[in-house]
C-alpha cells in the first residue's frame, strides 16, 4: 500500500516544480491540446504468497501444516552458563605444625648443624555448594597462593606435595624455605599458577570432595633451644577462576533465573484499534549442553505496558516438561514446549488482545531435581530457551490503525514528458489534478488512508483528503463465507473480491501550500477493519488472496495560447 500512495504523491508533487512560465503550441502535442487529459501513473498486483516468499520470510511465513500465514517473533529469554550450574569457591585451608617429641630430644642432642625430618598428611574438605559432591575439576584458570610462618628459632625446608594437583601426569610440588637470621617470625610465601591442573578429589577414586595435602619439614638447628611451643603455620589459598570441565554431583540450585523479554514489533506500529488472535502460540525450544538435568517454570508471564493487567497461569507455563541433559560432552539435548490458549488462564489471546509491544517471562529454574545423579559440565556449557511468538493470521481486527513517516521531497521533476524541463508550465498553470484510484480486493479487510504533510519539525501543513473522518477508504473488504463450520478449514475465507473507485482532487491552491511550506515529511495513517469483525468473526489470510490496484491522474490546465 505504501508503494502505491508514494506513487500518487510523487506525482502530485512534479506538479510544482517547474519555472517557466510560457506554453508555446510548438511544444504541444496535438493529442494534449484539450485542457483537461487522463495518464496512467501505476499498477499493481499484489499476491500474498509472492510477498511471502519476496519478504521478510524470518518473521512472516507461510504454515503449510496449518494453511495459515504467520507472524513469529523469536527472543532467547534465557541462558543459564556452566557459572549458574556450578560456581567453585576459593578453598582457604590453614593449619600449624609442631615438632614430634621425639624429633624435639634428637634434635636437641644433635647440636648446631643436625638435621631432623618430619612429615605430615592430610586430608582436607573441599568445600562444593549446593551439596555437591565433586569427583574432579580440570582447571582452565587458577591459582594456589601459599603463605608459611615460623616461629623456630632455626632453618628449615618445607616440601609441600599435593597428590589432588596434577598436570600432565606430573603431581604438584612447591618448596618453601625458613631461613633464620636471629628474629621471628620467618616467613615465605608461593603463587603458583593453576592453569591446566586437574583436581582430583576422589582420594584414589575411594571418595569425593576430598583434598590431599602432604607435607615434608627438614630442620636444621642453629644451636638455639626448643621449648616445644614452636610450629610453622602453613596457609594455603586455592581460587577456581574458570574451569574446563567439572565431573561428579554439582548439587541441587533454585532460582536460578529471573526474567527476560520477547518483543512484539506488530504491535508498536498499532496507533490504535484493536487486533485479535484466535490461536497465538508460544513455541518454546529449550537447549541444554550440561550434563545436569533442569527444571523449570514460569513464575509470571505479563505485558507490562498492558492497562489491564493480566498475568497469565495454568499448566502451560507450570508443567514444562523436564530439560533433558546432556548425554555426553558435545552432545545437545532438546526440549520442547508449546504454550498456547488451551494451557493459560487467562488465555494467551486474551494477554495479546490489548496489544502489547512486549512480553516479559519471569522463570525460576532448578538443577538435578531429582536429587543425586553423576553429572559433567563443560566450561562452555550452556542451558538455553527460544521463545518462538506465534502468531497465525486467523482472527479479526477492529479500527486497527497504523503510522509511519518518511522523507518528502517536493522538488521532484517531471510528470511522464508533460512537465519537464524543456515545457513552459509552472504551478499557475495547473487548476487541479484528479486521481483516481481503482481496488480490487481479494482481502478480507477494507482500509482507509490519509496522508499528511509536514515540515522538517514535523508540524502539519495539510492532509491529502478532506473528509469528515479524517480518514478516506479505499478498499473494501472482500467478501467472506461465514456459512462453513469453524472447523472446516475455509472458515472465514475470502470467495470474491470486490472493486472500489476513489477519486482524490489536488488543487492548485495545496501544491502550492506544500511549495510554500516547505514539506519534507509525509506521515502515512491507515485504518482497517476485517469482516464482520465486531461481531468477533475470525477471518484468515491465504497465500492466493490478492488486491489489484490501478492509479492514473487527470491534470486540469489553464492553457493560455500565445504566439
Amino acid at each position: 500500500m505504501k508503494k502505491i500512495i508514494a506513487i500518487i504523491i510523487s506525482v502530485v508533487l512534479v506538479l510544482g516544480a517547474c519555472k517557466k512560465k510560457e506554453i508555446s503550441l510548438d511544444q504541444i502535442k496535438t493529442p494534449l491540446l484539450e485542457p483537461s487529459f487522463a495518464l496512467p501513473i501505476g499498477y499493481a498486483k499484489l499476491n500474498l504468497g509472492d510477498i511471502e516468499r519476496e519478504y521478510d520470510v524470518n518473521n512472516f511465513v507461510y504454515n503449510d501444516n496449518s494453511n495459515l500465514f504467520e507472524i513469529i517473533y523469536r527472543d532467547r529469554i534465557f541462558e543459564l552458563s556452566a557459572n549458574d550450574l556450578i560456581n567453585i569457591p576459593v578453598q582457604n585451608y590453614s593449619n600449624s605444625y609442631s615438632m614430634p617429641a621425639s624429633n624435639q630430644t634428637a634434635f636437641v642432642g644433635g647440636g648446631a648443624g643436625f638435621t631432623t625430618t618430619y612429615t605430615d598428611q592430610s586430608a582436607i574438605a573441599f568445600t562444593v555448594p549446593n551439596a555437591g559432591q565433586l569427583d574432579s575439576v580440570i582447571i582452565q584458570t587458577g591459582s594456589l597462593n601459599i603463605d608459611l610462618s615460623s616461629d623456630f628459632m632455626h632453618s628449615a625446608v618445607i616440601a609441600i606435595t599435593i597428590p589432588s594437583l596434577v598436570k600432565n601426569g606430573v603431581i604438584l610440588q612447591q618448596t618453601m624455605n625458613v631461613n633464620y637470621s636471629g628474629s621471628t617470625p620467618v616467613l615465605d610465601n608461593a603463587s603458583i599458577d593453576l592453569s591446566g591442573y586437574t583436581i582430583d578429589l576422589t582420594d584414589g577414586g575411594t571418595t569425593d570432595n576430598t583434598f590431599n595435602v602432604a607435607l615434608n619439614f627438614q630442620v636444621t638447628s642453629s644451636g638455639n633451644a626448643v621449648v616445644g611451643t614452636e610450629q610453622m603455620t602453613v596457609d594455603m589459598q586455592l581460587s577456581v577462576g574458570a574451569f574446563d570441565a567439572i565431573w561428579g554431583y554439582l548439587g541441587q540450585q533454585t532460582n536460578i533465573l529471573s526474567q527476560d523479554t520477547s518483543n512484539i514489533t506488530l504491535f508498536n506500529d498499532l496507533a490504535g484499534g484493536q487486533v485479535h488472535f484466535e490461536d497465538p502460540q508460544i513455541n518454546l525450544t529449550i537447549g541444554n549442553t550440561a550434563g545436569v538435568e533442569v527444571q523449570t517454570q514460569f513464575s509470571a508471564v505479563f505485558a507490562p505496558d498492558n492497562s489491564t493487567n493480566v498475568n497469565l497461569g495454568g499448566s502451560g507455563l507450570t508443567t514444562i516438561p523436564l530439560i533433558a541433559r546432556a548425554n555426553n560432552p558435545g552432545d545437545t539435548s532438546i526440549t520442547n514446549h508449546t504454550v498456547d490458549n488451551s494451557n493459560t488462564s487467562p488465555t494467551l489471546s486474551d494477554l495479546l488482545d490489548e496489544g502489547p509491544g512486549e512480553i516479559v517471562y519471569s522463570s525460576t529454574a532448578t538443577s538435578n531435581p531429582n536429587g543425586f545423579t553423576n553429572n559433567f559440565v563443560l566450561g562452555d556449557a550452556i542451558v538455553w530457551c527460544e521463545a518462538e511468538v506465534v502468531l497465525p493470521i486467523f482472527g479479526w481486527a477492529r479500527d486497527f490503525t497504523l503510522s509511519d513517516t518518511t522523507s518528502l521531497d517536493i522538488n521532484v521533476l517531471g510528470i511522464y514528458g508533460i512537465i519537464d524541463s524543456t515545457s513552459n508550465l509552472t504551478i499557475e498553470d495547473v487548476d487541479q489534478v484528479m486521481f483516481r484510484i481503482i481496488v480490487d480486493n481479494g482481502l478480507p479487510v477494507d482500509a482507509g488512508v490519509q496522508l499528511y504533510f509536514a515540515d522538517s519539525n514535523f508540524v502539519i501543513i495539510d492532509s491529502l483528503f478532506q473528509t469528515v473522518s479524517g480518514i478516506e477508504n479505499i478498499f473494501d473488504q472482500g467478501i467472506v463465507d461465514f456459512s462453513l463450520p469453524l472447523t472446516d478449514p475455509n472458515h472465514g475465507k475470502v470467495i470474491q473480491s470486490t472493486r472500489k473507485i476513489t477519486d482524490v482532487i489536488v488543487s492548485q491552491t495545496l501544491i502550492s501550500k506544500l511549495i510554500n511550506g516547505d514539506a519534507k515529511k509525509l506521515i502515512y495513517k491507515t485504518r482497517g477493519l476485517t469482516n464482520e469483525a465486531n461481531s468477533g468473526q475470525n477471518v484468515k489470510i491465504f497465500p492466493e488472496y490478492t488486491v489489484e490496484i490501478k492509479v492514473s491522474a487527470k491534470v486540469d490546465f489553464k492553457i493560455d495560447l500565445q504566439d
